[in-house]
């Protein structure tokens, strides 16, 4: 079972203050952990499968999501609990599904959340999210990182965390062809801080994000294909937030921190 979390990275340049500087893409895809489960494959592609492993599916359904912005020379965050699924980043979306398939190694106190419905690759594989296992009392977490600096004066922080518990009741349900195993309990957050510096060290370079974010030809990257690759990062890293109303485009100059949270149960 292959990670989601093998990290990629593209060189753009950004430019601000006058000079062209390096900004290597992190994007939320990167932050979450790699980790592989050597010689397991999914249901009934699993093959040479040691006793430690356990494959069960759960049901799982979304209860709350909410997010907040904050904007520089604003004392409180704007904040919503009614984010809509279609904000919600697709890598996520696309992975937390109804039922969820979780993959314990015992042995190694670790688990895979997954999609059971996900097509695999050519390998037989499919993505996941890693996580430590507690095996005594059948809850897990993970949390992973990310710095980028845009240039010397600003940068950007984000961290993707999770938090759950399954509830094994063997309910003799079923979704679909998987047969239901309990329930699954999940808190996933999402923050970015953009950090200064100094004191005002990300505005100018804020202001080169929201121009890039409306115009893609204001990205200045030097093909047109990078501009439009980084224009991408930049809408999907604001569009939970716009999308759910908090900020609007022009506002992007003015963010220094948001996050989002997603309830499931």
């Amino acid at each position: 079972m292959r990670s989601m979390g093998t990290k990629f990275q593209r060189t753009f340049e950004v430019l601000t203050e006058g000079s062209w500087l390096t900004y290597l893409t992190c994007g939320t895809l990167a932050v979450l952990m790699s980790w592989v489960m050597s010689g397991c494959r999914i249901g009934n592609r699993t093959q040479n499968t040691p006793p430690s492993i356990v494959l069960n599916f759960y049901e799982m359904a979304p209860q709350k999501y909410s997010a907040h912005v904050q904007l520089k020379n604003v004392s409180a965050p704007v904040t919503t609990d009614n984010m809509p699924i279609s904000a919600v980043p697709t890598f996520l979306t696309n992975l937390l599904s109804n039922p969820i398939g979780i993959q314990v190694d015992s042995s190694q106190g670790r688990a895979a959340l997954f999609n059971p419905a996900a097509a695999p690759d050519s390998s037989g594989n499919v993505s996941s999210m890693g996580v430590n296992y507690n095996v005594s009392n059948n809850t897990y977490s993970m949390e992973s990182t990310a710095d980028e600096a845009f240039n010397t004066n600003c940068s950007l922080n984000e961290t993707l965390s999770a938090t759950g518990a399954v509830n094994s009741t063997d309910s003799g349900t079923s979704i679909g062809k998987y047969s239901i195993a309990g329930h699954n309990q999940l808190v996933v957050k999402m923050d970015n801080d953009f950090t200064a510096a100094t004191a005002g060290g990300c505005d100018s370079t804020m202001t080169v994000i929201m121009n890039c974010y409306n115009d893609a030809t204001q990205c200045q990257q030097t093909t047109t294909n990078d501009n439009l690759a980084l224009q991408g990062f930049f809408q999907d890293l604001f569009a939970p937030y716009i999308q759910s109303n908090l900020i609007t485009s022009n506002q992007i100059q003015d963010v220094t921190s948001m996050g989002f949270q997603l309830n499931y149960q």
